[in-house]
């Protein structure tokens, strides 16, 4: 099983300069994004796999080690996830 993770239809968005403000609509839990963060937040808007969110990444930020890489990742679908505007999926194969 492969673990993908997508993002809520119930959100509404709002740039802010080189930032968006993500707001989930019932609990209105906020997110600001950076760029990195931003780049996370569009790639899942159809499913995506850790694998599949740091290959983006390594084409849109190649001076960034590796480690930091996977770990900024997992920083932006954490927080994400904690806000219900993202949702992690077991089972794509």
């Amino acid at each position: 099983m492969t673990t993908t993770y997508r993002r809520t239809s119930n959100y509404e968005c709002e740039e802010l300069e080189d930032e968006l403000v993500v707001m989930e609509r019932d609990s209105q839990a906020m997110v600001t994004l950076n760029p990195a963060g931003r780049l996370v937040w569009e790639a899942i808007e159809n499913r995506v796999t850790l694998d599949e969110l740091e290959t983006l990444f390594r084409v849109a930020f190649p001076d960034v080690g590796e480690d930091t890489m996977r770990n900024d990742i997992l920083a932006v679908l954490n927080a994400l996830v904690t806000t219900e505007l993202a949702f992690i999926d077991e089972g794509r194969g």
